[in-house]
């Protein structure tokens, strides 16, 4: 999956007073000036999803959303969101502002990353849109744009039958891991945040059972424990998972509630919905389940010791976690 994830725009903060970084380089651009070279009559930063409604796509992923650590960010945890479009759909300003830069993309050099500035209330935020194709002639830098313009074409993953970006949004009041990086999730405007709530469901992604939030901690590292505990219908009282490499297994445990646990590891087969999940007990038969996830809340079918797998969750019990 490490492919399909894009970085770029990495802003890292060196150790100076302020919220600004002391310098960057061209893969590293400089962070903006500090919120108080900006007059504060300029409005809050808020943004529209880059994605029309009905551009989605799920053959992949849907979503993979901030902070998890699959997809070769095992140490520094995802810095945006990758979106998933149909297939020759546009991608979209988020916010109103400036082209700062049009760039080769790293992973594919026929590919432009578009960086937009915007100037607000509090300094100036940052919008990247990565794994563009067909970047409109007037997108160049310094050219005004506006939420919702065109600022090119999703580029298609290999076999064609959807497109990704990565959307990256940079903070100048917001310090993670040593970068002005924050969640997309933060700054969606009450208008789009239906889009995004819809994009957001149909979503799944290898890590989504141990990582399953939008705005997921980039500070945390490898192994990642949840717990997952059941609130209605049959099943084990709680199931314990841990992830402990990128690409790694998954490790479980089943307790009944009563004193009786289920132990081994799990195989997820996340990119078919429902999600299966094939819990392999290190005492005993595997288990055959479907599951759906959405935030704190996972909708869980699973099928007893040898038995097939269910055909879907309409009997699924409800677990959560925290």
């Amino acid at each position: 999956m490490s492919a399909r994830v894009r970085r770029f725009r990495i802003l890292t903060v060196a150790a100076c007073a302020g919220v600004a970084a002391c310098g960057g380089s061209p893969s590293q651009p400089s962070a903006p000036a500090a919120a108080t070279s900006v007059p504060s009559s300029l409005p809050p930063f808020a943004i529209e999803m880059p994605i029309a409604p009905g551009d989605g796509a799920t053959v992949a992923y849907g979503i993979w959303p901030y902070g998890v650590h699959g997809g070769g960010h095992g140490l520094d945890g995802h810095p945006g969101f990758d979106l998933e479009y149909r297939t020759g759909a546009s991608v979209l300003a988020a916010a109103d502002g400036l082209v700062d830069s049009v760039t080769p993309d790293a992973h594919d050099p026929s590919r432009r990353v578009v960086h937009l500035k915007h100037a607000r209330d509090r300094g100036t935020y940052l919008t990247d849109y990565s794994n563009l194709i067909a970047v409109p002639d007037r997108v160049v830098p310094g050219a005004t744009v506006t939420h919702g313009e065109a600022l090119g074409v999703a580029g298609a993953f290999a076999d064609g039958r959807s497109a990704m970006i990565h959307f990256q949004v940079g903070d100048p009041t917001h310090l993670e891991n040593g970068q002005i990086i924050a969640s997309p999730a933060g700054y969606v405007s009450g208008p789009a945040r239906a889009l995004l709530d819809d994009l957001w469901r149909t979503s799944a992604y290898r890590a989504e059972i141990c990582e399953p939030f939008l705005t997921n901690s980039r500070a945390q590292g490898f192994p990642f424990a949840r717990t997952w505990t059941r609130q209605s219908g049959n099943g084990p009282a709680t199931i314990d998972v841990t992830c402990v490499s990128d690409g790694g297994d998954v490790a479980y445990v089943m307790s009944s509630g009563d004193g009786q646990m289920e132990s081994g590891t799990v195989v997820v087969g996340w990119s078919t919905r429902p999600t299966t999940a094939d819990f392999r007990s290190s005492s005993g038969p595997t288990r055959l389940a479907v599951y759906d996830i959405v935030s704190e809340t996972m909708r869980l079918a699973l099928g007893g010791p040898g038995a097939p797998r269910p055909a879907s969750l309409d009997a699924a019990a409800v677990y959560t976690t925290r």
